[in-house]
């Protein structure tokens, strides 16, 4: 693993896969950085396959959008915090899908089940997931590596290209910090030089 530190001048576009691993308030980041992503991919100019944005938000109160709206102004905030960003979610899922990046969504709530009802109520697009637990980080880092590893020798086929690596966002408590690191260790490095290289910045 390379640790990069704060993004610098690090180029997100020049690698092959992305993942994003945000807690909190952390989504501003991770927001930005797949917006940039997604543009890029528009625009012709990434060699990004492969993006994975984990959003982990603590579970306050019911997640249902009516009943939201119909707590005190004060509550909504932390009511619910999905709902204001599904159209941003579901716009840059759709331009992704359309530029041919595979990008995808799970959003964790950590501190209480859903109930079923609350998550039939949001209409969730394709890519879009709402999970209840803390994520594991070391099994969706390797699958992001297997899929970014293979969805960059199908981009290069024939021209000899491979894959070239993976970065790892990281922003939010010291904890999930320290859990993305012990994810990425735990990649084994024949694994990591198959797929270019692990690097990880923490905003």
């Amino acid at each position: 693993m390379k640790y990069v530190g704060g993004p610098g001048d690090t180029l997100l576009a020049s690698f092959s896969g992305v993942l994003l691993v945000v807690g909190g308030s952390g989504i501003s980041y991770g927001l930005a950085a797949a917006e940039e992503l997604v543009r890029k991919a528009v625009e012709g100019a990434s060699t990004v396959v492969v993006l994975d944005l984990v959003w982990c938000v603590r579970y306050s109160g019911e997640l249902h959008p009516m009943h939201v709206y119909s707590q005190p102004t004060t509550h909504r905030r932390n009511a619910d915090c999905l709902t204001p960003m599904l159209p941003i979610f579901t716009s840059l899922l759709a331009q992704a899908q359309a530029a041919g990046l595979a990008f995808q969504v799970t959003v964790f709530h950590t501190r209480a089940a859903i109930p079923a009802r609350t998550c039939g109520a949001y209409n969730l697009p394709a890519g879009l997931t709402l999970l209840t637990g803390h994520p594991s980080l070391p099994l969706r880092l390797r699958d992001l590596v297997g899929r970014t590893q293979q969805g960059a020798l199908d981009a290069g086929a024939g021209s000899g290209d491979g894959p070239r690596g993976v970065l790892v966002g990281v922003c939010g408590p010291v904890q999930l910090g320290e859990d993305v690191r012990m994810a990425i260790d735990e990649v084994e490095p024949d694994v990591q030089r198959a797929v270019g290289g692990i690097e990880l910045i923490e905003e």
